[in-house]
């Protein structure tokens, strides 16, 4: 570590479940614009059919938005090649 002249030991917190083979029991994805955070221990049986429709709708809302920009980006090679003419 900058600015530290002894030895600082590292630590990595890890999933119990994921050295065991089984399934975690939780699922944590983030990217800009996008935080993912499924804790399966805490969902109750009757959450799971809004949990689906509210991951299907971020779904087609995402094909959404990747329509737009494949449209956006065929109209501006377009644009680009009658510039070019």
């Amino acid at each position: 570590m900058k600015g530290i002249d002894e030895k600082v030991d590292a630590w990595q917190v890890l999933d119990p479940s994921a050295s065991t083979g089984h399934l975690s029991k939780w699922v944590d994805h983030t990217l800009p614009g996008f935080n993912l955070h499924l804790n399966f221990k805490d969902m109750k049986d009757n959450d799971y059919q809004d949990i689906r429709a509210r991951l299907n709708f971020a779904l087609e809302r995402i094909e959404q938005e990747e329509e737009k920009v494949v449209k956006g980006i065929a109209a501006e090679s377009k644009r680009e090649d009658a510039n070019r003419k």
